[in-house]
């Protein structure tokens, strides 16, 4: 590259004054961080879902009393298993049309993204730390 060509010395910015909360909305994090958050009972969203109204959580394992179900084959399956039946955890959607899907896998594209969030009804505002260097 000539002289005449070189790209020109970067700007950068740097803050002077680091924030000390923040509000959790804002926060963005890889798809581990969101299994943790879900866990904790928090729905999440990718922020490439902006304004579709989809969003997922997760659905805790629980042992069901078979008064309590309403599906004839799991009924059936409570009563051979003396009055119950173990529903494993599973991740659901909420779909852009209001649908519920349970079972939902993240895709790669979803996996590898940094673009999780947190759902939130009312807003949160938690600490804001620097990492050690």
């Amino acid at each position: 590259m000539s002289e005449e060509q070189q790209l020109p010395a970067p700007t950068v910015t740097l803050l002077t004054e680091m924030p000390t909360e923040m509000p959790l909305s804002k926060m963005r994090c890889p798809y581990s961080v969101a299994l943790q958050f879900m866990a904790q009972g928090y729905r999440v969203a990718r922020a490439a879902w902006e304004g579709s109204g989809e969003y997922i959580w997760l659905m805790p394992s629980a042992v069901v009393p078979v008064e309590k179900l309403h599906d004839p084959i799991l009924k059936r399956i409570a009563e051979e298993n003396g009055g119950t039946v173990e529903c494993k955890a599973a991740l659901r959607l909420r779909t852009e049309l209001g649908r519920v899907e349970t079972g939902w896998r993240p895709g790669m594209d979803d996996l590898m993204a940094t673009d999780w969030l947190v759902v939130l009804d009312e807003e949160v505002m938690v600490p804001v730390t620097l990492a050690p260097s």
